[in-house]
């Protein structure tokens, strides 16, 4: 989501890398079809984004980093470092930050890493590097989707206030088990 300098929502987006085609986006069921991409792809070509700030629920790739820098925004706002590669802050006129409250590092990757175990083949790389770097977190991943066994891809996926709702007591048993570490 983008927000102006006043905190209203100019734009939203939201990663749809999985989506089949047909949606509102127009770069679903593509790699380009990340969150950060999708907002900046709402906005007008003439619109002035250097007071604007993105929210993402994971620190921007190096991709989303990169047209964030190209189209001026002032500000990104984070949960979590990104689950594969961590946090690398470009040199620029962008601000970073996220938050230091495990939960939230927790809750995001939570999110990141069910919907890659879900949809993707859990060896691929991105996946494996995430098993490998927070494995509380994974390990609650793949419980929460053993839950879900002989459900069709798609199909009853539980909307996510839900989700975290049920499961806010495991998120925190998570976090304090990564705080531990």
């Amino acid at each position: 989501m983008i927000t102006d300098p006043d905190g209203n929502i100019t734009a939203e987006g939201r990663n749809r890398a999985y989506d089949p085609p047909g949606g509102d986006d127009v770069l679903q069921e593509t790699r380009l079809a990340h969150a950060e991409m999708n907002a900046l792809a709402a906005v007008r070509t003439d619109s002035d984004l250097s007071g604007c700030t993105l929210w993402s629920t994971q620190f921007p790739c190096s991709m989303c980093r990169a047209a964030i820098d190209f189209n001026g925004l002032a500000a990104v706002r984070f949960m979590a470092d990104d689950p594969a590669y961590g946090r690398s802050v470009p040199d620029g006129r962008t601000s970073y930050a996220g938050p230091k409250d495990t939960i939230w590092i927790v809750t995001a990757d939570l999110l990141f890493v069910y919907h890659h175990l879900w949809v993707r083949d859990p060896g691929e790389g991105i996946v494996e590097s995430y098993l490998q770097r927070e494995p509380e977190i994974a390990a609650l991943a793949e419980e929460l989707l053993k839950e879900r066994v002989g459900l069709p891809v798609g199909r009853h996926v539980r909307p996510l206030a839900e989700l975290l709702a049920s499961e806010w007591d495991r998120i925190g048993r998570a976090a304090d088990l990564r705080d531990a570490r």
